[in-house]
């Protein structure tokens, strides 16, 4: 990885993803999310380990949707697009969701879904265009670590649901 200047808010998810190629990564972290969630009982999908916690649809739809605004904007960056990007706020978007009505298996297909997507963008990427550089939420990211938020950030969840979900 380049000597770019990791946000603090994202350091430790970038060291979650450890070093390698985005799309090794991202594979490997596949299999990872994959065993957890298609192993884990129908029973525990609702289950929220505390009073205001999310429940474990809620988890899995969070991790979703934020690999697909990290995925955008890498999409963005390596487009050479300057254009500073927004935020995103993790708590309206949970409370916005509604999908208690969803199945675990349309869940999954549709994180499948999003990480078939990811993996192709990075795959197809000229390794040359990963230390593009923009804007997001105010700090300065590179295409690469984008890459590896996706796979840290996924980490540090599956470690969440493993101690607090399942103990």
């Amino acid at each position: 990885m380049s000597d770019f200047p990791v946000p603090p808010f994202y350091k430790g998810y970038i060291n979650l993803a450890g070093s390698g190629n985005i799309e090794h990564l991202l594979l490997e972290n596949r299999k990872d999310i994959l065993e957890f969630f298609e192993n884990l009982p129908e029973a525990k999908w609702l289950y929220r380990y505390d009073s205001g916690k999310w429940s474990v649809k809620e988890v899995l739809q969070h991790i979703t949707d934020t690999e697909r605004v990290m995925a955008y904007r890498a999409l963005r960056f390596s487009r050479n697009d300057k254009t500073p990007l927004p935020g995103f706020e993790q708590n309206d978007y949970v409370n916005a969701l509604m999908i208690d009505h969803l199945d675990r298996k349309s869940m999954l297909t549709e994180w499948k879904s999003v990480r078939e997507a990811s993996l192709t963008f990075f795959r197809n990427l000229d390794p040359s265009l990963l230390s593009r550089e923009g804007t997001a939420s105010g700090n300065r990211l590179n295409v690469e670590l984008l890459g590896k938020i996706i796979v840290g950030h996924t980490r540090h969840h599956l470690k969440i649901l493993n101690e607090k979900y399942l103990s």
